[in-house]
């Protein structure tokens, strides 16, 4: 009985050490998970999160942490944690239903969005009472959308995972800031290139330009020198391909507070810029000067309060008449965050403000507004970017449509190929058609094509396997496509698709026509490449013949592409047989994958 008591006392004392291990090692990961989430480290907090709730699903604490991690960069992916922590425990935090709501109106649940925030006013009716309202002023601009079509722009060089503003024109050249780290620079496209438009020192002084506005040779921009120093607006002018050195504007316009954003008429006569300087409406507010009779600016003045509001106006951006003006704004009545607004000089006064309206204003931040021409602008925006994994600042393109557009029977295809990085790269394009197209690489090609129609292409592009798309057209006037074509790999098995033999020969079927062309496009637009074609069989009958049998097949496909003046130097040929089998011979499905034909990249 004894001995039994003692196998039952080592027993428990066992259970009893692992429990208590158990609990030490979860509490010792809890510990490093909180120490992470306290450090603002989302992304290695989330991990921990992850699998602390795989062992507790319902741990309340947990939830609410783990869905806090991506409430700022991706508020649909907290909205599950949000839900089951409230579904579990609605009154573990009073700014539970609030951050719901927030996520609910940034994924475009508005119905959610207000049931939530109506649960949280109990903790303070007057924020609950406005964020209903605002949702319900979302739904009436999301419900009337301005027709215009918003586009990413080129993201290879232009978009990154820094913060992208600030648009304009730099002698017919795309020109924007960038910030990386607090530095701010501003960059331009030269031939699809990108370059800096300035060094970083002038006269072995620090410049850090930004919010340019570029006039007739001349950048005005604002300038902070740190972070103990307010901001001043300088201008500089570009001469024999250089740039003098910047000059700061006088006090009248500068002062001991922010100014920024400038923007000017064509004419250099009108300057209106943002300020926080006191006695005026808001934080921030929009002021103007004017060049009087010999040149000099005038003291700025307050634009006044059909303009500016308690909260903040700022980056301003001038049509060249001096008559139209679009500013950002957080004080007049927005869709949320930032929104661009217009004004009319009419009369000798400025027009109410109206919201360009949603989509160019959505429920984030909207910071620039730069027009092209009457149906082309640039805005920056924070909105969500399925392109980049946190909500960083953009460039995007804005289209109106042409107004009375004429019915028409074909349709516009703008197609941009980019690699699996999601980087554009240029290509040309290859159809037995004849449909007019560039013959060149570029980096947008241009169809046009009768509507209801289809085409079959090859797309081509140097260091790239060629690829085979059909257009197919409906009723709409304008289709973009981006395919994804995959870098060349050398010693890698392409296995050739839609290959047709005659039945036990070598000779071709003319459906296999055009995936051997897409061979031969890639091989046009990389004279330097050489290729192996291997040809292959199942297992069934005689080896020898099926070894003979591969090699003329793969033969065959070899003289199409020589035919085609491809030099047969750069083409080698073997046949295996059925030595190299990719899947089961015992089947019909496996012997019809190993019939096949490949090639590989050898230099």
């Amino acid at each position: 009985m004894k001995y039994f008591l003692s196998i039952i006392r080592t027993i428990l004392l066992f259970f009893i050490c692992f429990y208590i291990t158990l609990m030490f090692s979860q509490n010792n990961t809890v510990n490093q998970v909180y120490k992470l989430y306290l450090q603002g480290n989302f992304e290695q907090a989330k991990k921990g999160l992850d699998e602390l709730l795989a062992q507790q699903p319902n741990n309340p604490e947990w939830l609410w942490k783990r869905a806090m991690c991506s409430l700022e960069n991706n508020p649909s992916e907290s909205i599950p944690f949000f839900e089951k922590c409230a579904s579990i425990r609605p009154d573990y935090h009073p700014l539970l239903f609030w951050y719901l709501g927030q996520c609910y109106t940034g994924t475009q649940n508005y119905e959610k969005a207000i049931n939530a925030y109506e649960k949280y006013k109990p903790n303070n009716p007057l924020k609950a009472e406005q964020a209903i309202k605002q949702v319900q002023i979302i739904q009436t601009y999301i419900q009337n959308p301005v027709q215009v079509e918003i586009k990413l722009l080129d993201t290879a060089k232009i978009n990154t995972i820094y913060d992208e503003y600030a648009p304009f024109f730099f002698e017919n050249k795309l020109a924007f800031t960038r910030n990386v780290e607090q530095q701010e620079d501003i960059y331009y496209i030269d031939n699809d290139t990108l370059k800096k438009l300035f060094s970083n020192t002038t006269n072995n002084i620090k410049i850090q330009r930004s919010m340019p506005h570029y006039v007739q040779n001349t950048l005005y921009f604002y300038y902070c020198a740190d972070a103990n120093t307010n901001g001043d607006i300088y201008t500089q002018t570009y001469q024999n391909n250089s740039w003098n050195t910047p000059q700061k504007l006088p006090d009248g316009i500068n002062s001991p507070y922010w100014e920024t954003a400038p923007a000017l008429n064509f004419t250099q006569t009108l300057l209106i810029f943002a300020s926080d300087r006191p006695n005026g409406y808001g934080k921030s507010d929009l002021y103007f000067s004017v060049k009087d009779s010999t040149g000099k600016w005038t003291p700025a003045q307050n634009m006044g309060s059909t303009l500016n509001t308690k909260d903040d106006e700022t980056n301003p951006y001038l049509t060249p008449d001096g008559k139209t003006l679009y500013f950002i704004s957080n004080g007049h009545q927005t869709l949320g965050g930032f929104d661009i607004f217009v004004s009319h000089y009419e009369n000798g006064n400025w027009s109410k403000p109206q919201n360009l309206g949603y989509p160019i204003n959505t429920i984030y931040n909207e910071l620039n507004y730069y027009i092209i021409d009457s149906l082309h602008a640039y805005i920056a925006s924070d909105r969500i970017c399925n392109e980049f994994s946190k909500n960083n600042v953009n460039i995007y393109s804005v289209q109106y449509p042409v107004r009375k557009k004429a019915e028409r029977n074909f349709a516009d295809v703008f197609i941009q190929a980019k690699n699996p990085k999601g980087d554009v790269i240029p290509f040309s394009i290859d159809n037995q058609e004849n449909v007019k197209k560039d013959t060149l690489p570029n980096h947008i090609q241009h169809l046009v094509l009768p509507k209801n129609s289809s085409l079959y292409i090859t797309l081509s592009a140097k260091g790239h396997l060629s690829q085979n798309i059909t257009i197919l057209t409906t009723q709409q006037d304008t289709l973009f496509l981006y395919p994804v074509l995959e870098p060349l790999q050398t010693q890698k098995n392409y296995v050739l698709n839609n290959i047709y033999f005659k039945l036990n020969s070598s000779e071709l079927e003319p459906e296999s026509y055009p995936a051997i062309d897409a061979i031969f496009s890639m091989l046009q637009a990389n004279p330097q490449t050489r290729i192996q074609i291997n040809g292959h069989t199942d297992n069934t009958g005689n080896a020898n013949k099926n070894l003979a049998l591969s090699e003329a097949r793969a033969n065959s496909v070899a003289q199409y592409l020589i035919n085609k003046k491809i030099d047969k130097n750069r083409i080698i040929i073997k046949g295996f047989g059925s030595q190299k089998p990719i899947a089961d011979n015992s089947t019909d499905e496996g012997r019809y994958k190993n019939r096949r034909v490949e090639f590989q990249i050898i230099e």
